[in-house]
């Protein structure tokens, strides 16, 4: 039978495993790095502190900071930031009449915070231009909508500041409008310091990167820093580096003893997966998904609006799965109302995590785990990370920062990418001395080298998230340690099960469906779909976005189900994203002119807002380096895999 045949195939491949053999080598592949000079130091807040404090809650620490300025507050979960800081903050910037401005990284938590903190989320406004007066809670991808806004005197808040600059500056819903966006800020944070205003940013794991690109975007007023470095004891980690199939068992073996669960997973994939799982094991409770397809539908946005400790308190639910589209700013800890439940900080019994490693950072990983304010037990499965398959996949920012500048010096020059923005802005030809004054607002006076705060955060993200890719179970495994956790370690077994079996199978059945769901989408024309790309929508929506894409990218291609599935999302874009490079490779011509039509929209959307070289793609660049390695004469196009290589195969390896 087909259970029998699974069984067999377990009992095959079975094999032990120690997860402190595994860390060893995480920590051997750390040292190397270490050897060049490669640290996680982008982790770290080495900036001088102007108060350090020791305290479980942030009680006193307002009376202590200035009310105008620069403030970043680095400061455990479960500390006080929102309601010792923020929320008198907000008071007192309500009576002076003065706008109050939080941008934060995910909807979900603006919509918690328009709750506890009495202000009011931008989709609640009618006519924004014509409604707003007092407060706003918005996220990054909205901010173009309150361009026009005076922020002089403003209190602007940036919570959980580390994961919204990651997503400001990497993330690909940002893309069109990210020029604009990075502009704005630019503009507005010293709008809000010279009228006397305050900017508060905040975050658990708060660094000099953050710090560095406030002060790099802003550098009008004072900063000041608190650094907390209270650690709380909390529950005991069982840290599994094993196969997930032993955690799903786990998973299921826990529901089935009557616990409620809460699971963090690091992708939207096994989140599906394993909520299928837990509905076909129990239909009848209440089982909880949020993740990035189901934000939007009401029932979810009921559950956070309504605070979710009350939906908790109503509808009892046996399962909370969710990503990181949940992992910031909700707390579960029994308050309603101004009443304290225990019976809802004490709901969820234990906790599970189920991180592939490489999409993630340990930090985000732990920001998942504290959505719980009860210190509950966990299962961890960690996967060992990897290295990002890209060009950028360095861990110095330094040497990613030289790329990015290099790749695109060979295929533009920054004058002529300055005078053409300029032209375009101006709507005429402009001189040699006009481009000459543009520039020099962009270089350091002493060194003549470029002044970018935002390349810097790009390449300092970039950099930090490649070297948690890559010694991932080490890094999560020092960050529970560092935040309080007690972490068991142990021997694992690394055997299949049905579980973990039909696991794969439902995640594979879900890759289908959305295979079939964007290939039957109705056609929306491209504009609508860059429209769709910038704002929150429906799973519909999204699909219908992603097939506008698809239809412009292959012309020509009948976009069924099975072309989807097999060259889009199984296995990543990564057969078709060779077959296109083939495909430029020997077509050149008409590569500069895609990469023409490429750079012309880019030359409007900097001439609207800044110069952001990471968002410039450019293949023509990456043909002319191939042609010069001279990767394809190595190759057998007879027989185009390693052992049909015409040279050296070790040679073919490392190019």
């Amino acid at each position: 039978s087909y259970e029998l045949d699974i069984q067999n195939k377990a009992a095959q491949q079975q094999k032990h495993i120690s997860a402190i053999e595994k860390l060893k080598k995480a920590k051997a592949r750390a040292e190397r790095l270490a050897s060049y000079g490669i640290t996680d130091k982008l982790n770290q807040l080495t900036r001088k502190t102007n108060l350090k404090v020791d305290q479980p809650k942030l009680k006193g620490v307002l009376a202590k900071i200035p009310r105008t300025g620069k403030v970043f507050i680095k400061s455990a979960k479960k500390t006080g930031k929102s309601s010792e800081i923020n929320e008198p903050l907000i008071k007192e910037w309500k009576k002076k009449r003065k706008p109050i401005i939080s941008i934060v990284p995910r909807i979900l938590l603006y919509k918690e915070q328009v709750d506890r903190w009495e202000i009011t989320a931008i989709d609640s406004y009618g006519n924004i231009h014509r409604e707003f007066h007092e407060s706003i809670a918005l996220c990054f991808d909205s901010l173009g909508k309150i361009s026009y806004f005076d922020w002089a005197g403003a209190l602007v808040i940036f919570d959980e500041i580390r994961q919204g600059l990651k997503h400001l500056i990497s993330s690909s819903t940002l893309e069109e409008m990210r020029s604009y966006v990075l502009k704005l800020l630019q503009e507005k944070l010293p709008e809000a310091i010279n009228g006397g205003g305050l900017i508060v940013s905040s975050d658990a794991d708060l660094t000099d990167v953050e710090v560095n690109y406030i002060d790099g975007v802003c550098p009008d007023g004072d900063t000041f820093i608190v650094d907390n470095q209270y650690r709380d004891e909390k529950g005991i980690i069982k840290f599994d580096g094993g196969n997930l199939d032993d955690c799903l068992k786990e998973i299921k073996e826990r529901y089935k003893n009557g616990e409620n669960l809460m699971i963090f997973c690091d992708s939207k994939a096994n989140s599906q997966a394993i909520h299928e799982a837990l509905v076909n094991l129990d239909p009848s409770a209440t089982h909880w998904l949020i993740n990035g397809d189901t934000t939007e539908n009401p029932e979810v946005k009921e559950i956070i609006s309504n605070n979710i400790n009350k939906s908790i308190k109503e509808q009892q639910p046996r399962t909370l799965i969710f990503t990181s589209s949940m992992s910031t700013g909700i707390s579960i800890d029994g308050w309603i109302n101004g009443v304290f439940h225990e019976d809802v900080y004490k709901h969820f019994t234990y906790g599970f995590v189920v991180a592939v490693g490489g999409i993630l950072e340990p930090v985000e990983i732990t920001q998942g785990m504290g959505r719980n304010r009860n210190n509950i037990d966990f299962t961890i499965h960690s996967g060992t990370g990897k290295t990002k398959e890209d060009a950028e996949n360095s861990c110095d920012p330094e040497v990613i920062k030289r790329q990015i500048i290099k790749r695109n010096n060979n295929g533009l020059s920054i004058w002529g990418l300055t005078s053409e923005i300029l032209e375009e802005r101006l709507g005429r030809e402009v001189t040699d001395i006009e481009v000459i004054k543009e520039l020099e607002k962009r270089c350091d006076p002493d060194t003549g080298n470029i002044i970018d705060p935002h390349l810097d955060l790009y390449s300092e993200v970039k950099a930090r998230a490649n070297y948690a890719g890559q010694n991932f179970d080490l890094m999560l495994f020092k960050q529970l340690q560092k935040e309080g956790f007690t972490v068991a370690v142990g021997e694992t077994c690394r055997e299949k099960n049905l579980d973990g079996e039909f696991h794969r199978l439902t995640k594979d059945k879900n890759i289908l469906d959305e295979a079939e769901g964007i290939s039957s989408a109705d056609d929306i024309t491209l504009e609508m779909a860059y429209e769709y790309l910038r704002t929150n929508v429906t799973i519909e929506q999204r699909r219908q976005a992603r097939k506008a894409l698809l239809r412009h990218e292959f012309p020509g291609i009948d976009l069924t189900p099975e072309f989807i599935y097999k060259n889009i999302l199984k296995d990543r874009r990564r057969r078709v994203n060779g077959h296109k490079l083939w495909w430029y490779y020997y077509h050149p011509e008409i590569t500069k002119e895609i990469d023409l039509g490429h750079y012309v929209r880019k030359l409007k959307q900097f001439s609207q807002g800044v110069i952001f070289l990471p968002d410039i793609k450019n293949y023509t660049i990456m043909i002319e380096e191939l042609k010069a390695l001279g990767v394809l004469e190595l190759i057998n196009l007879e027989n185009p895999t390693l052992a049909g290589v015409t040279g050296d195969p070790s040679l073919v390896r490392s190019v």
